[in-house]
């Protein structure tokens, strides 16, 4: 792995939106196994943090 890449990816920004990556993996295998009640509390979860995450991703592109 490339040394910049794994600094890169031990930042809090990037352990944030690894998170938010993985709560939308959790919501597809919540619809995948019909799981009503995972669905709508994973969606919440996203729901809140969306914002934040893109906010982060517009400030690393400026």
């Amino acid at each position: 792995m490339n040394t910049n890449l794994a600094l890169i990816l031990l930042t809090p920004i990037a352990k944030i939106i690894n998170k938010f990556i993985a709560k939308e993996n959790i919501f597809s295998l919540a619809v995948v196994e019909k799981n009503i009640f995972l669905m709508e509390e994973v969606d919440k979860d996203i729901l809140k943090s969306a914002p934040i995450v893109l906010n982060l991703l517009k400030t690393q592109g400026q």
